[in-house]
């Protein structure tokens, strides 16, 4: 039950982050600053949250626990549609 503890407020944490990121874009149009942060901060997102997935994928392999396991891959997997939909908003609006 940690690791879907743990993943789940990871989740949370990417996910408020890219909400604060789209709000104050729609805030402050055309901050060059602000669209840099947000590039920086989605790659970064990326890589972060992509090596989680990795080692959870590992542990989904070499662990028996495969359902609390399976259940923090999705939870760490929802967030991709989301900060997808964010992306096209922010860019729409650019």
């Amino acid at each position: 039950m940690e690791k879907f503890k743990t993943t789940a407020k990871t989740a949370l944490v990417f996910f408020s982050i890219g909400t604060l990121f789209l709000f104050t874009h729609l805030l402050f149009r055309g901050s060059l600053r602000l669209i840099l942060a947000g590039y920086l901060y989605v790659i970064a997102s990326v890589f972060i949250n992509g090596l989680i997935v990795s080692v959870l994928l590992y542990t989904l392999i070499m662990e028996s626990n495969k359902k609390e396991t399976l259940k923090s891959i999705g939870i760490l997997l929802l967030n991709a549609p989301i900060a997808y939909s964010y992306f096209l908003i922010a860019i729409n609006k650019f």
